[in-house]
């Protein structure tokens, strides 16, 4: 049985494979993820939660500290994002 973090790791490369490609070929402006992904030009915080339609498993790409998130929890008011290293 395999790793459910390898999984999670090879979504996430492949979503960010996806948004740099878009960028780098004209399509910024295009959606190019599904909705479980989040792209801002800031980290997620505690309050980015359930009450702003974030799920727990949802993605978040900071693009100017180019890091990203996994939701973990998204109670009201008490969001828990992890980086994603």
């Amino acid at each position: 049985m395999r790793d459910k973090g390898l999984g999670i790791a090879i979504a996430i490369a492949l979503s960010m494979f996806v948004l740099m490609w878009a960028q780098t070929n004209g399509f910024s402006s295009q959606p190019v993820a599904s909705s479980d992904v989040t792209v801002r030009t800031a980290a997620p915080t505690v309050d980015d939660d359930v009450d702003r339609g974030f799920m727990p498993g949802y993605v978040w790409v900071d693009q100017t500290g180019v890091a990203v998130y996994i939701a973990v929890s998204t109670a009201d008011g008490a969001a828990d994002w992890n980086q994603i290293d």
